[in-house]
């Protein structure tokens, strides 16, 4: 048997020592460029659009979200869920097969967005380090909300409530 091109084998649905017949698929070849199929529910397809930039979260936590482009949204919904292709060619690694998180943007609102290294938590409340007027410091209990990853800062969480929009926050202190 020959392959049609070099790539790596994604699926084998023959078993060894079975008969086959011409025509038959003996294994499944991922080939040329790498493309990341999307499965989206169709309430959040109305915002995805062919050639909008989506971002990738790797596997470890800690890595940054890549920008990768929708190349083809299909029309078609199969059990509430749109498929889409993004062109994942910047994005290393063996991911075939793989999951991974994808952030699309499916509308916009005001968040006040900060660092997670500017959070503390004492006794399971959060609190920020706020600098008041006349420069007093004081330590303000936060609602924490979901982690929000940004191009300019990858390690955000929204605050929900504590913060009002122009408050001035800093680093907490270091432990001694």
């Amino acid at each position: 048997m020959l392959a049609p091109a070099d790539g790596r084998v994604t699926r084998a649905p023959i078993p060894q020592g079975a008969v086959v017949m011409a025509g038959d698929v003996v294994v499944a070849i991922a080939t040329g460029a790498r493309v990341l199929r999307l499965e989206l529910p169709e309430a959040q397809a109305a915002f995805l659009a062919e050639g909008q930039d989506v971002r990738i979260l790797g596997a470890g936590d800690g890595d940054a979200p890549r920008a990768v482009r929708v190349r083809q949204v299909y029309p078609a919904i199969e059990n509430g869920r749109v498929t889409a292709d993004l062109d994942a060619q910047s994005f290393e690694g063996d991911f075939v097969g793989a999951r991974v998180r994808v952030l699309v943007q499916t509308g916009r609102r005001e968040a006040i967005i900060v660092p997670s290294r500017y959070l503390v938590t004492r006794f399971g409340v959060d609190y920020v380090r706020l600098v008041r007027e006349r420069g007093a410091v004081i330590d303000a209990p936060v609602q924490r909300g979901a982690p929000v990853p940004t191009d300019t800062l990858p390690d955000g969480v929204e605050i929900l409530s504590g913060l009002a929009a122009g408050d001035v926050i800093i680093p907490p202190e270091p432990r001694t």
